[in-house]
């Protein structure tokens, strides 16, 4: 999986310790959906992306660290991951990748374009049109959550998902869709 990556950390010039750090995180075990496949996911969209230049760099970096720290037991992970972000990327770019690190916490599509676009390549598995990747996107976070309860994990998750639900309101119709069936259906599933 780190071959998809190399063309990335190749744009934003990542040292090879970056890279090192980087996959060995995303690979961990414990990582099922917040790993290697949902970066590599993020990174095609922001590869789709019309934002060039240190818009399309500072994309990438955040897209690569936004989830270096990643445990379902903490409620920092985002801050702790801007702390990590920043002292890997250089100086001018620290600051936009931070903030774009932490817009991922609350994932309010009201902003502005470039960091509307991380946070849809974050949320994009949740208008997938795949059947498949929901359902294993789904899986991975309950495996992630496993230190939860079941009924504790049902009745959390279903308010989280009833709160992006509203999401669909700021997408266009397609994909609105999509995301109320995907969402709809584990909704049911978690009932």
């Amino acid at each position: 999986m780190t071959v998809p990556f190399a063309r990335f950390f190749d744009e934003v010039g990542a040292s090879a310790a970056m890279r090192r750090l980087v996959v060995a995180e995303l690979s961990t075990p414990t990582r099922r959906w917040h790993g290697l496949l949902h970066h590599a996911l993020m990174l095609r969209l922001v590869a789709r992306s019309p934002h060039r230049g240190a818009d399309r760099r500072r994309l990438i970096l955040a897209t690569l660290f936004h989830d270096i720290v990643y445990d379902a037991a903490r409620h920092d992970n985002e801050a702790t991951s801007a702390a990590v972000a920043r002292t890997w990327v250089a100086a001018d770019d620290a600051d936009a990748v931070a903030r774009l690190i932490l817009a991922t916490r609350a994932h309010e599509l009201d902003t502005d374009p470039v960091t509307r676009t991380l946070l849809e390549a974050d949320l994009a598995v949740l208008w997938t049109p795949s059947r498949r990747l929901y359902a294993f996107y789904a899986a991975g976070i309950r495996a992630e959550y496993a230190h939860v309860p079941e009924p504790e994990y049902r009745r959390g998750r279903s308010a989280v998902m009833v709160r992006l639900r509203g999401l669909a309101a700021h997408l266009d119709e397609p994909r609105a869709t999509m995301l109320t069936r995907n969402i709809d259906g584990e909704l049911a599933a978690l009932s």
